[in-house]
């Protein structure tokens, strides 16, 4: 199997970097996926037909704890310092916040390499290029999918997982 074989085919949305984080999030959160499910973890960021970084829960959460804050002295951090920190984040942009570490599969790529990808940059989403225009996108769900489909031997219709025991 490759990538393009369990890649969500891209739909066009994405956030803009200039978009302000309120904007951002609130579009997040209330994104109708095509399942009908809504809110999604995290986004592309495009500037034209050009991905330009991804933001994400983590992201958000990591702007508003400073980075010179050490988790070991939170005992002594003040109540409501991470609502006070948040409600700073209103005026910022999303191109402020967004990661722009921008790692991507190919249509060809073998599953292995995705996971690699996933695995080794702790990533929640792949985008999938070909040619410059992103044309999918691989969530780690996708890719679990495939993994518990051929444990519990559903892949391809084949009964070659681990057997019926539990």
């Amino acid at each position: 199997m490759k990538a393009k074989d369990i890649m969500s085919p891209f739909n066009g949305i994405a956030l803009d970097p200039e978009m302000g984080l309120k904007e951002a999030v609130e579009f997040m959160n209330f994104y109708r996926k095509d399942d009908g499910t809504v809110g999604v973890k995290g986004m592309l960021v495009m500037s034209g037909d050009k991905v330009v970084g991804t933001l994400s829960m983590e992201d958000v959460l990591r702007s508003v704890i400073p980075f010179y804050i050490n988790p070991l002295l939170s005992d002594f951090t003040w109540e409501g310092m991470l609502l006070n920190m948040a409600s700073r984040m209103c005026n910022k942009k999303v191109k402020e916040i967004m990661n722009k570490n921008l790692i991507f599969a190919e249509p060809d790529d073998s599953l292995m390499e995705c996971a690699e990808k996933l695995i080794k940059y702790n990533l929640q989403r792949l985008p999938v290029v070909e040619k410059g225009k992103v044309v999918g996108i691989i969530l780690i769900r996708d890719l679990y999918n495939v993994v518990i489909n051929k444990i519990l031997g559903r892949l391809n219709g084949n009964t070659d997982g681990c057997g019926d025991k539990y």
